[in-house]
Formats: C-alpha cells, structure tokens, sequence
C-alpha cells in the first residue's frame, strides 16, 4: 500500500488531490481541507500500513458556542460510522477549531475497485460532515 494508490485512486475518482510538504495528499475545499496520511507499511516497519483521512474545517467556533460545538460533535459520533467528529483546544484567538477523522489498517493489502469505493465514501463523508456542521448544526 502507498500514497501513490491513494492518489492514483482520487485521481479515478475524479477527486483532484495535491501532495504538500507532509507528504500528504490535500483536497482542498470550499470550507474545509480533506487530506490523506498513510504510516506504517514499509519492508522494515513492525506495524502494517494504516492509512489516515482528516477533515479540518476552515471556520472556527468561538468560545462562547463550546457546549453548543460538544453537544453537535457527541450529536455527528453517535449517528454516524465512518468519520469522528471533534472539537480542537482554542486557538491564540480563542477559537475552536473543528475536525473529523478516520483511520483504516490496510496491512492485508487492498485492490482497486475496494480502495476507490474506500476514497469515495471517506469524500463523501467528508462533505456531509461539512454540510452538517453547516445546515444542521449551524456552527460554520
């Protein structure tokens, strides 16, 4: 498994992913980032290669909503499976950052067909996070 596959199975998903510094694949957004991390994995690792998305909301929720943001993200963990919804310590400008994420251990190894549905529906989670923290909870 490589962050190769990953990128070559955004990519057929028509999701057009960026590599940064981090050796991460981006997808940025409207209003949040998608980004893709894989550890472990190598001939020499003792552990098998897990692979990593994250979603990092570009609004931030001031102090003053921190029960209103705890009460929303316990609302998105206990309704949904695949991402998990948390609410970051203050920022320097006491703003909570909001952010969700997923890990999958793809050790056994994983095909094509099985890794782009994987890549799809962490996007499409990623987007109904968003678009919940948006409409429903209107926190962003």
């Amino acid at each position: 498994m490589t962050l190769g596959r990953v990128r070559q199975s955004l990519d057929r998903l028509g999701h057009g992913a960026q590599v940064d510094g981090a050796r991460r694949l981006l997808i940025p957004g409207e209003r949040a980032t998608l980004w893709f991390t894989l550890s472990g994995g190598g001939p020499l690792d003792r552990e098998p290669a897990m692979l990593s998305a994250h979603v990092v909301a570009h609004s931030h929720v001031p102090m003053s909503w921190e029960a209103r943001a705890l009460t929303a993200a316990n609302e998105w963990n206990n309704t949904r499976r695949l991402l998990r919804c948390f609410v970051g310590a203050p920022s320097a400008d006491l703003a909570l950052p909001l952010t969700a994420d997923m890990y999958v251990p793809l050790g056994p190894g994983v095909h094509d067909a099985l890794l782009d549905e994987l890549m799809e529906s962490v996007a499409v989670s990623a987007q109904a996070w968003v678009d919940w923290l948006h409409d429903d909870a209107m926190l962003i």
